[in-house]
């Protein structure tokens, strides 16, 4: 049933969710004005049917608010929902649909002819009163004399409008990442997390993207905090060195105190007396270092990053892992400029779109640091994705050792970030040295614990591992905490990132890569049993890690005792489940191996 005129709401806000604090804002500005609105955030409830509700929105509001974004603009289900109003007045005489951008973005199609609301750059009081005049219809004169165009200070020198900094102090040195894209789930996960204890540490692999994430944070949450600070935690050094640089942030006068301990002491005393604050730690890769000041009762929040995979009862976990397959291709077109940072996905054409996916995903894993390196070398020598993935295939470490020619927040590259990771784990376990090169000729997602026990007793590399279970837990312990691998206790399995696998091959000599990829196919085929009835989920646990032996074999032309039978039980268990295509391409490809090996005269 039509709802009566009268009890009609003003206003529909129509929003994505990366853009829902403006969304917020935009409501309550228009209610403190004296407008009615309906907007997600507050009226639809838990248990209710989402298409209904919104459907109900559309037809209960005299007119609906686009909040204008790239992320709107490219988002399936907001469409829709302008589309309710723009069909039910074209011609825009009775204003139904009222567009408001936030955020940079080009109109295309049938919203590029309405005029919109612009917000964009705007401070906060002069986009509440552009708003609400515009809003009205009134004319848009300003209520204050402009500034002359020449002057040095014509342009504003407030902050950006949701954006500002509206704490009293907001010391985040680095800048907002214009090519974050995504991650909306992890962001949310964050906040939950600090409302919940107040600590979070941002966990995982080196280039991962933790530091990124933390200031993304930081800019969109800026206006629930008084006081946004930041400090590294490399060691306990930086530690008291980023503490005394807030302490004199927070009080110039600090700066003539000669005792940093006072310092310190003093700056422990700020966290504790003054509540609403966010405090960001980067790079504490050795929890140890910040536990005095995070276990502290403070009335603020911290984020940790940290490559360390526990966290113990210092702070919740949040683990951030490589992009999703969707966002890594998107973050790699706008790194590369091939596709504008206000425009949609689908404006890319579609095979630059594909050969993206392709390396983004196929190539570089999603790898958010590998990603940026990649888009900053197409843009930088305008070569192209075909021709980078051509680059890739004949120098990948080159590539991935090599970082932009212009200044990023994380100046090293993927192979310079993890070889740092690498030496503190062997320095600290020598025996994470065997752990990890094996690890590197076996399939990534898939590798069984098992395999590390049955490594050759002579190998100084494995002894110890393969004797003494404890040894093995140690050095597990030691390749985590530099989140180098991962382990499912479930199914009693590690992994490791495959450009993890290809950087410790790269820090290998000839030799040794012949020699590791040789234990590894020694180990796989112990392990491998008879294929009968009762050992085929043994036989389908190890299928992957027989397949990365198959291309060790034919990339290495290894001619090894034992690996006859094991290519021959690889083809039998295929056969035996009814894969009988498969079995014939592993027979085909066998042959074509064995013949390169041992030629075609060989009995």
């Amino acid at each position: 049933m039509p709802v009566p005129a009268d009890q009609k709401k003003d206003f529909f806000i129509s929003y994505n969710k990366a853009d829902k604090d403006y969304a917020v804002w935009l409501a309550w500005t228009l209610e403190s004005a004296g407008y009615t609105t309906v907007i997600q955030a507050w009226d639809f409830q838990a248990g209710s049917n989402f298409i209904l509700d919104m459907d109900r929105a559309t037809r209960n509001a005299r007119q609906t608010i686009a909040v204008l974004s790239a992320d709107y603009l490219a988002a399936r289900f907001t469409s829709p929902e302008w589309a309710a109003a723009f069909v039910q007045d074209p011609t825009s005489t009775d204003r139904q649909l009222i567009p408001v951008r936030v955020r940079e973005c080009s109109m295309e199609g049938l919203l590029q002819p309405i005029v919109y609301i612009d917000l964009v750059n705007l401070s906060e009081s002069d986009a509440k009163e552009t708003l609400l005049t515009r809003i009205r219809g009134a004319r848009s004169k300003p209520s204050r004399p402009p500034g002359f165009p020449g002057s040095a200070h014509a342009k504003t020198s407030e902050p950006l409008f949701p954006g500002m900094i509206e704490a009293s102090l907001f010391c985040i040195p680095q800048r907002r990442n214009p090519f974050f894209v995504g991650r909306e789930d992890l962001l949310a996960r964050i906040s939950e997390g600090l409302q919940r204890t107040g600590r979070v540490a941002l966990s995982g692999l080196g280039g991962t993207g933790k530091t990124e994430m933390a200031i993304e944070y930081a800019f969109r949450k800026h206006d629930e905090y008084k006081f946004v600070l930041w400090t590294r935690a490399d060691s306990n050094e930086s530690l008291v060195s980023g503490l005394v640089a807030l302490a004199v942030e927070l009080d110039p006068q600090a700066k003539d105190e000669k005792d940093q301990t006072k310092i310190i002491k003093a700056m422990h005393e700020w966290l504790r007396r003054n509540p609403n604050w966010l405090l960001i730690i980067d790079n504490a890769d050795d929890l140890d270092v910040i536990r005095l000041i995070v276990e502290q009762h403070l009335p603020g929040h911290f984020i940790a990053t940290t490559r360390a995979l526990a966290t113990g009862t210092l702070a919740e976990r949040v683990e951030i892992d490589s992009l999703p397959p969707d966002e890594a291709t998107k973050l790699l077109l706008r790194r590369a400029r091939i596709l504008k940072s206000e425009e949609a996905f689908g404006n890319a054409g579609e095979e630059d779109v594909k050969l993206a996916s392709h390396i983004a995903n196929d190539i570089l894993a999603g790898l958010p640091l590998a990603l940026d390196q990649a888009g900053a070398y197409i843009e930088e020598t305008s070569c192209g994705l075909s021709r980078y993935e051509e680059l890739f295939h004949e120098h990948g470490m080159k590539l991935l050792q090599r970082r932009g020619a212009l200044p990023t927040s994380h100046p090293d590259p993927v192979a310079v970030t993890w070889k740092i990771s690498f030496e503190k784990a062997e320095k600290s376990k020598p025996l994470a040295s065997g752990l990890l090169r094996l690890g590197a000729f076996l399939h990534p997602d898939s590798i069984p614990e098992e395999l590390y026990r049955l490594g050759s007793a002579e190998t100084d590399s494995f002894k110890p591992l393969v004797t003494d279970d404890f040894e093995l837990e140690e050095a597990i312990q030691q390749v985590l905490k530099y989140s180098l691998m991962r382990r499912d206790a479930r199914r009693k399995t590690l992994g490791m990132h495959r450009l993890v696998q290809m950087v410790i091959k790269a820090t290998m000599s000839d030799e040794e890569r012949r020699q590791w990829a040789a234990h590894a196919i020694s180990v796989v085929n112990s392990a491998f049993p008879a294929v009968e009835f009762d050992h085929w989920p043994e036989c389908e646990r190890l299928m992957p890690s027989a397949e990365a032996c198959i291309v060790n074999v034919e990339e290495f032309g290894l001619s090894l005792a034992g690996t006859g039978r094991l290519f021959g039980l690889v083809g039998h268990y295929l056969l035996d489940r009814g894969r009988v295509r498969d079995a014939e391409k592993s027979l085909e490809r066998t042959i074509r191996i064995l013949e390169n090996i041992f030629g075609t005269e060989h009995e």
